[in-house]
């Protein structure tokens, strides 16, 4: 399990920092698909770039999620989407906004997404290290 998991995680994190440099590089692109205004452009590319910072966080997390669920650990899988969504994500959203106006809301994902992976990484470890099979 240890072997699948490692390899898992390594090739979503791989697949997750192409994603990124891709979003990076061609931002105004895809905001161009959906609106051609300039200043408008400026503002969802921005968007797009700090919002994919958190799709490395995600992709480990998701990882983790799908441990815990088919190992039997739906308890620690339903807390960390309660953390993810409501108990970090909401208080944060309105935090955010009043310490960054506008680009502040864009940055509460990169930051929900990495405290959700720390949490799961932490749980992961002290489950092997009580011995449960994960």
């Amino acid at each position: 399990m240890k072997q699948t998991v490692r390899f898992s995680s390594v090739l979503a994190l791989l697949l997750a920092l192409i994603f990124v440099v891709l979003y990076e590089a061609f931002a105004p692109f895809i905001v161009e698909v959906f609106i051609r205004d300039t200043e408008t452009v400026a503002f969802g590319s921005a968007f797009i770039r700090l919002r994919s910072i958190a799709v490395p966080f995600m992709a480990l997390t998701f990882i983790l999620v799908a441990v815990f669920q088919g190992t039997g650990a739906a308890k620690e899988a339903f807390i960390l989407s309660l953390l993810r969504k409501g108990v970090i994500d909401i208080p944060l959203m309105f935090a955010m906004d009043h310490i960054f106006p506008l680009h502040g809301l864009m940055l509460v994902q990169p930051i929900v997404e990495f405290c959700g992976m720390l949490f799961a990484m932490i749980v992961y470890r002290i489950k092997q290290r009580n011995y449960i099979k994960v």
